[in-house]
C-alpha cells in the first residue's frame, strides 16, 4: 500500500500539476528498488507465514478487527475512548469485534481545524484532490466490515487485498491523507470566507463529536472511568485541547503568532497522545537474563539463532 501511494501520488502530480515525467518515473523506479532492498526481509517473512498458515486466514479471521463506525468523534475527542474501565482489552471491543490496541484514529486538534480550513478555503485544489477522494475511502475500508460484511468478502477477493487481517489499519491511509490536507490548509492566503467557514465547520463539527461522544457513553455495554465531576476525563481533555487549538489559529491567522507556534503546538498534543494511546509502555527487560527461556537457548550450542531448526 505504501509503495502504490507512493507511485499514484508521484503519476497524480505528472498527470494534474504538469510536473516532469522524469520525476514520476525517477520516483516509481526508486519505489521499485525500496520494495526490491525490502523484499531481502519480506521473503523469509513470507515463507515462514505460509508455513505456519498465516497466508490461509478464515473468513471470520479477516472480517475482525475493524474500526467501530460509531468511534468516528475520537478525531475530536481523542482521549474519551481511551477512558474505557479496563482499558483496551475492555469487553466492549469485543462486542465490537476488535479490541483497543487495534482501533485508533487521530490527528490532533489544530491539524484537524487546518483540514476544514482546506476544504473550504481549496475546494477546487486538484493537486490534493487524489487525497479527498482516499480519505472516505480509506475510513469505509475500515469500518466495512461492521456495515457491510459481504461487501469487504468481495474486495478481498482482488489482488493485495485478500490477506491483511486487521482492517482498522487502513485508517492509516486515512489519517496520512488527513495531515496532507492539513498541510494544505496552513496557509494564510487562504481568503477570509474560506477561513471564516472552514473555522465555523470546525466548531460544528466538534459539537456533533461532543453529542455523538455523550450518546456512546449512555450506552449499556460502556462503562468509562469517570472524574470528581462525574463525567468522563476525555471531555475535559478535549474542551482544554480544542479551546488551545481555537486560540492558536486564530493568532496566527491575526499574525499574532508565528508558524513556528502552530507547529509546536500540534506536536505537544500529539506527542501526549502517543504515550496515552493504545500502546501500553513499560521498562526495558535485560535479554536473555530476565527470561528463563532464553537464557536456556543462549547455554546451546549453536547460539545465534532464533528460528532454526
Amino acid at each position: 500500500w505504501t509503495g502504490g501511494l507512493v507511485m499514484l501520488t508521484g503519476l497524480w502530480r505528472w498527470a494534474i500539476d504538469r510536473r516532469s515525467w522524469r520525476r514520476a518515473l525517477g520516483l516509481i523506479a526508486a519505489t521499485v528498488w525500496g520494495c526490491a532492498v525490502a523484499a531481502i526481509q519480506l521473503g523469509p517473512s513470507w515463507h515462514f507465514a505460509e508455513l505456519v498458515g498465516q497466508t490461509r486466514r478464515s473468513v471470520a479471521d479477516r472480517l475482525y478487527y475493524s474500526f467501530p463506525p460509531l468511534h468516528w468523534f475520537e478525531l475530536a475527542l481523542p482521549r474519551l475512548v481511551r477512558e474505557l474501565r479496563l482499558g483496551p482489552e475492555d469487553p466492549y471491543w469485543f462486542g465490537q469485534q476488535t479490541w483497543g490496541y487495534e482501533a485508533a484514529l487521530y490527528v490532533g486538534t489544530i491539524p484537524l481545524i487546518l483540514i476544514f480550513l482546506s476544504v473550504f478555503g481549496r475546494p477546487r485544489n486538484r493537486s490534493t484532490m487524489l487525497w479527498k477522494i482516499l480519505v472516505p475511502v480509506s475510513f469505509a475500508l475500515a469500518t466495512m466490515p461492521r456495515w457491510w460484511p459481504q461487501g469487504y468478502l468481495y474486495l478481498l477477493a482482488l489482488p493485495g487485498l485478500g490477506f491483511f487481517r486487521v482492517p482498522a489499519r487502513y485508517t492509516l491511509i486515512t489519517s496520512l491523507g488527513l495531515a496532507v490536507l492539513a498541510g494544505e490548509g496552513f496557509d494564510r492566503s487562504i481568503s477570509k470566507v474560506g477561513f471564516r467557514l472552514g473555522l465555523a465547520s470546525s466548531i460544528v463539527f466538534a459539537g456533533c463529536a461532543a453529542a455523538a461522544g455523550i450518546l456512546w457513553t449512555m450506552r449499556p455495554d460502556v462503562h468509562v472511568r469517570s472524574n470528581a465531576g462525574g463525567l468522563p476525563a476525555g471531555f475535559f481533555w478535549a474542551a482544554l485541547s480544542w479551546s488551545i487549538a481555537l486560540t492558536s489559529v486564530l493568532a496566527w491567522r491575526s499574525r499574532r503568532l508565528g508558524s513556528w507556534g502552530l507547529l509546536a503546538a500540534p506536536a505537544v498534543e500529539l506527542g501526549i497522545l502517543f504515550y496515552l494511546g493504545t500502546t501500553e509502555w513499560g521498562w526495558a527487560v535485560a535479554l536473555p537474563a530476565q527470561s528463563s527461556v532464553l537464557s536456556e537457548l543462549s547455554r546451546r550450542s549453536p547460539t545465534g539463532l532464533v528460528g532454526g531448526e
